[in-house]
């Protein structure tokens, strides 16, 4: 992976466990199965920025649920900005069989893994 390959492999959150923003590397995540977002329109891959935030969410909600005992509610994480730098708000809900994409509009739209 290049400099600007890794440079550019950050996204930014806010959310569990940490309340302030926080620099998240992508550079990492990888899936088994392609996760989807199911839309009226169809089903649509995931890109790089969501799985990150995906990856965040599965990964707060299982440290979660660990620390009360099986008893965690569903995890909600949020972008402030994406890979590159520039303002991106969406958030994922995960958790207790629930995965869903929340874009900037707040409009929720289920996961699924292909």
């Amino acid at each position: 992976m290049s400099l600007s390959e890794k440079i550019g492999s950050f996204i930014y959150i806010e959310g569990p466990p940490v309340p302030s923003e926080q620099k998240l590397d992508c550079s990492q995540v990888r899936f088994v199965r392609t996760p989807y977002i199911i839309r009226p329109e169809g089903k649509f891959p995931m890109l790089e920025d969501q799985q990150c935030l995906l990856y965040k969410a599965q990964s707060s909600f299982a440290f979660a649920n660990r620390m009360m005992d099986g008893a965690a509610p569903p995890v909600t994480v949020t972008a402030t900005r994406d890979s590159s730098g520039n303002p991106w708000t969406a958030s994922v809900r995960y958790g207790n069989g629930e995965s869903v994409y929340i874009n900037r509009d707040k409009r929720e739209f289920p996961i699924v893994m292909g």
